[in-house]
């Protein structure tokens, strides 16, 4: 449950810092907080308790953190306040033969490409508690040679955290038939 005696658990997004430094402040605070999404080279979502979030604001403020936003979130994903949602879905992951990749898939759990069924089965679970290492998936995927990248869905957050990215990287939105249409004029 992401409900504690010291209130409800969450996540806040720390904008303005190195992932190095924010880990360095998530270790100063202690129990309680975990780094859990490394968005972009200038924001990293924490999860914790609600103390452990109450006693980060005032620790990454004084760290030189532009902004400390407590988000509006059901609970304090991609960390190990959710152990026992790893479980119940690891249950369920496991009634499933997962094939080998017959394209590249990253991962969310090692920023790295996923080689094998049996790897790719063992992180769909681990990513429920561990942290979303979306820096080292982008750097991975460029050093693979991408350099386009396609957001699906509604909005525009990966393309504005791709702006945190140093180089030439273009992010385009995806999400709505006229974005599509575009595409494959562009494309045709």
């Amino acid at each position: 449950s992401a409900d504690t005696s010291a209130g409800r658990a969450g996540m806040a997004a720390v904008i303005g810092m190195a992932p190095d430094a924010v880990v360095d402040v998530v270790a100063q605070v202690g129990e309680g907080l975990y780094a859990a999404n490394f968005s972009s080279p200038k924001q990293v979502v924490v999860a914790g308790t609600a103390d452990a979030l109450d006693r980060a604001e005032p620790a990454f403020q004084e760290a030189g953190a532009r902004r400390y936003i407590r988000l509006k979130v059901s609970g304090p994903f991609h960390s190990p306040l959710i152990e026992a949602a790893r479980h119940k879905f690891a249950d369920v992951v496991a009634q499933f033969d997962f094939s080998d990749p017959q394209v590249p898939v990253y991962a969310n759990v090692t920023g790295a490409r996923v080689e094998s069924g049996a790897q790719a089965k063992k992180l769909c679970v681990e990513q429920i508690v561990s942290s979303v290492r979306w820096v080292d998936e982008i750097e991975a995927l460029r050093a693979a040679g991408y350099e386009t990248f396609y957001e699906t869905g509604p909005g525009t957050v990966l393309g504005g955290l791709m702006r945190g990215f140093d180089g030439d990287i273009s992010c385009v939105a995806a999400g709505n038939i006229e974005a599509m249409d575009a595409i494959g004029a562009a494309d045709g």
